[in-house]
């Protein structure tokens, strides 16, 4: 198996356990990778050609990964200085520290150098790694702040120092402009709000062959759905097929002041491959879209959800522009589901007031919320959402037994088995109608036999995918969601 190392990450125990694998299948140590390491950050800080350079360094074993990236750095005859946040704590940091020094390179105290940042032409961060946790204090706090202010093009190691690699979540951190992520990606390398502050990133290749690179595939924690990912999981349309073949999804959706939405459900769906679309709403939403769609088979609601649930339908779509004032109906619904259930709108909001619900649906479950719509799932608001992303649509997914599509830059797709953040997309899917889209998608794969998780994943891959399209070709500002899957 080739493992594409750009298609996953590793939590940080992950990340100490496959080290260790590695220096004891492969008789190698610490050190040896720890210099595997400085190299790679010298080779592609010096590719950058900077008339200075100050690597600022913690205690621990990125600051080693910093000396020995001022060692060889010196060495090619850049302009190097380090500034340390205190003396190394580990044997190989001090030991790198040393063999720095020993060929006449600078080492300042933080009281001494601190001025040196802002008049360097690049600042390597190498404060703290992938094992920092809490807030950075005291002189690491002080660095950080100073590297922030300075207008150096700063390039972090593994992830900007302060944040925290497995949750992607920080108080305060180094905004770089670039990160060397080292060996493996970080959780806090692909989704926000700690890739916010990474810049580019390039993935070091420090020397892990390729069992070690299957092992840590093996324990991986994010999957990033690519084009490599979306291309594996995408299913296949058999030549001797029909209709029938590929699900029927039966959309529950639209309401009199909002049709719109039941039209782009339908379209979402429709561009995915689905067999047959059947679309139970009232007579002004049938209206308005058999006037735009042909292709749906068009059901009037008659209120009673018994009859009105499709005897043929392999998935459903519950929500886009339903209203609240449907609830009870939605509700009974809900309980009758025997199919995956896709949750959008006011489907969440439904379940938002009355969360019981959720764990009595004995159908599978994929729910689509924006961030105000998770907060209202959890009693917070957007921004405390926006704070913690990962953690957020993780716990919920694991709570509820169901897939949560947290949507926004770098959608996260959790269930409780598997998480997968999204690479596609960007502000130009920040339309209402967008969503709606997004939901008929989703139904579209899971009536076509996918699991939920890859069903979402691949529906919000497209998605994003479609957008930079339609983006590139009339900018962010004019896509419309109406034309979003238009080829």
């Amino acid at each position: 198996m080739k493992v594409h190392a750009n298609s996953f990450t590793v939590s940080s125990n992950t990340m100490r356990d496959i080290g260790q694998l590695y220096f004891d299948t492969y008789n190698t140590t610490a050190r040896s990778l720890m210099d595997s390491a400085g190299l790679e950050v010298a080779r592609i800080v010096g590719e950058l050609n900077p008339r200075s350079i100050c690597v600022v360094c913690g205690k621990g074993n990125n600051g080693g990964d910093g000396y020995t990236a001022a060692f060889y750095l010196l060495q090619d005859g850049f302009d190097v200085c380090v500034i340390e946040a205190g003396e190394p704590k580990t044997e190989d940091a001090a030991f790198y520290k040393n063999r720095y020094q020993h060929i006449n390179g600078v080492v300042y105290s933080s009281s001494e150098g601190i001025n040196k940042i802002k008049s360097s032409d690049c600042i390597i961060d190498a404060i703290f790694g992938f094992g920092f946790r809490g807030e950075p204090k005291g002189t690491e706090l002080e660095l950080i702040q100073k590297i922030n202010t300075s207008d150096c093009y700063t390039v972090s190691i593994d992830i900007p120092s302060g944040c925290h690699a497995d949750n992607a979540e920080f108080t305060t951190a180094v905004k770089a402009d670039l990160t060397v992520a080292l060996g493996f990606l970080k959780n806090a390398n692909v989704s926000y709000p700690a890739y916010g502050l990474c810049g580019k990133i390039v993935l070091a290749n420090i020397g892990f062959p390729e069992s070690i690179k299957e092992e840590a595939y093996k324990r991986r924690s994010i999957n990033l759905i690519n084009s490599i990912t979306a291309g594996k999981v995408k299913p296949e349309r058999e030549e001797n097929s029909h209709k029938g073949s590929f699900g029927t999804l039966a959309l529950f959706c639209g309401s009199a002041n909002m049709p719109g939405a039941a039209r782009l459900a339908a379209y979402g769906a429709l561009k995915c491959g689905v067999g047959l679309v059947n679309l139970v709403a009232d007579e002004k939403t049938l209206d308005y879209t058999e006037q735009a769609m042909a292709e749906p088979v068009y059901m009037v609601m008659s209120g009673n959800p018994e009859m009105d649930k499709p005897v043929n339908a392999t998935a459903y779509v519950i929500g886009c522009g339903y209203g609240r004032d449907r609830d009870d109906y939605l509700k009974k619904l809900l309980y009758l589901a025997d199919k995956p259930v896709c949750l959008d709108a006011d489907g969440i909001n439904l379940i938002a007031d009355n969360i019981y619900i959720l764990n009595k649906i004995s159908a599978e479950k994929v729910l689509t919320p924006h961030p105000a719509e998770m907060g209202r799932l959890i009693s917070k608001d957007a921004k405390f959402v926006q704070a913690h992303r990962l953690k957020v649509a993780t716990e919920f997914a694991n709570i509820h037994n169901c897939v949560v599509v947290l949507k926004g830059a770098r959608t996260v797709i959790a269930s409780p088995d598997t998480v997968y953040v999204n690479t596609s997309g960007s502000s130009a899917l920040a339309k209402g109608g967008s969503g709606d889209v997004l939901a008929g998608m989703v139904g579209a794969f899971l009536a076509r036999g996918m699991t939920p998780v890859k069903a979402a994943a691949l529906a919000v891959w497209m998605h994003g995918t479609a957008g930079d399209k339609k983006a590139a070709e009339s900018g962010e500002d004019s896509l419309l969601p109406s034309r979003l899957l238009d080829t």
